[in-house]
């Protein structure tokens, strides 16, 4: 897996990742992201909400329908 999100000097190798897969689909799911990076749902859940309060990441639209986007 390519880690090539710069600018990232704050994130663990995970969170890397997630900016990386997010970049390549901004529909990911957490279920997906899961079992792409073999780690359980709620883990993934608490990287997600780490990148929110770090403010790298945000959601735009439903839960349902909506895409991730990566803030600079």
């Amino acid at each position: 897996m390519n880690c090539n999100v710069g600018g990232n000097d704050d994130l663990n190798d995970n969170e890397r990742k997630i900016l990386n897969l997010i970049t390549e689909n901004k529909q990911l799911t957490i279920r997906r992201v899961s079992e792409i990076l073999s780690l359980s749902q709620r883990q993934v859940e608490r990287l997600f909400a780490s990148l929110k309060v770090k403010g790298k990441i945000m959601r735009r639209g439903s839960a349902k329908c909506g895409e991730w986007v990566i803030k600079d």
